[in-house]
């Protein structure tokens, strides 16, 4: 399911790029000093800023139901290195909160879903 949602926004980019390439007025806007480099600048900036949101909201769901489960299920990291596929040492206190240190987005998905698997489901509400 994801690599078709990542291969059709591939070729979706693809085509518009092949589109805006054929039919518009590449050079005009890219060299131009008028409204439609301003227009492309606005909607390029708002894109990056669409997909820097929606990491910061991925990040921030996953920090509430890690801390949901660690809550919980009073986890340290000795019990978080046996329950799940990841080392102790990747398990750190910050102050009373406990972090996990090796967030990229593919091991924050595996983390919860060892845990999801050991426990089940986290109540939202937590």
């Amino acid at each position: 399911m994801k690599n078709k949602k990542v291969l059709f926004s591939t070729l979706v980019g693809a085509v518009i790029i092949a589109v805006v390439l054929k039919y518009g007025p590449v050079k005009a806007i890219v060299y131009g000093q008028g409204w439609p480099r301003i227009l492309i600048g606005i909607v390029l900036f708002l894109v990056v800023l669409g997909f820097v949101l929606q990491e910061v909201q991925k990040s921030r769901n996953f920090h509430k139901a890690f801390a949901a489960y660690v809550a919980a299920y009073d986890l340290t990291p000795e019990k978080l290195g046996r329950l799940t596929s990841f080392n102790k040492s990747e398990f750190v206190y910050d102050g009373k909160v406990l972090r996990f240190e090796n967030g990229t987005t593919e091991n924050r998905e595996r983390l919860l879903a060892d845990l999801q698997h050991h426990f089940g489901p986290i109540d939202k509400q937590q």
